[in-house]
């Protein structure tokens, strides 16, 4: 008789090799791993290549969440590691506007960014 082996489903680890895997310990973004020389005068305010307890956007995101007890959206305009600006704004406020739900042009936000250009 011969039997037939299944095919093993993939994994989150075959499809992305350096992903974490599912289980691990999540730390809080509290603060406590954020560091100043991240947010650069010239380049703008860095994202990327951090963990998430790291960014700044994580770290202000429940910051506000944790204050206000509604979840927010971030925004922000850049790209790659480095961003101009990022905001956040009540998911509520966005979900409340039938047209321009999409946009976040007419929300109420909380707004940090770094001039890049020169006085």
């Amino acid at each position: 008789m011969h039997t037939r082996h299944m095919k093993k489903k993939p994994t989150s680890r075959d499809w992305l090799p350096l992903a974490r895997t599912e289980g691990g310990a999540v730390e809080l973004p509290t603060g406590e791993a954020f560091r100043p020389e991240w947010i650069d005068f010239e380049r703008g305010i860095r994202v990327g290549n951090l963990e998430p307890h790291e960014r700044i956007t994580q770290i202000l995101k429940y910051g506000l969440e944790q204050r206000y007890g509604t979840p927010f959206i971030t925004d922000r305009w850049g790209q790659g590691t480095f961003w101009q600006w990022i905001c956040w704004l009540p998911r509520s406020n966005r979900e409340a506007k039938p047209i321009s739900h999409d946009v976040n042009f007419g929300c109420a936000k909380f707004f940090p960014f770094v001039n890049l250009i020169p006085n």
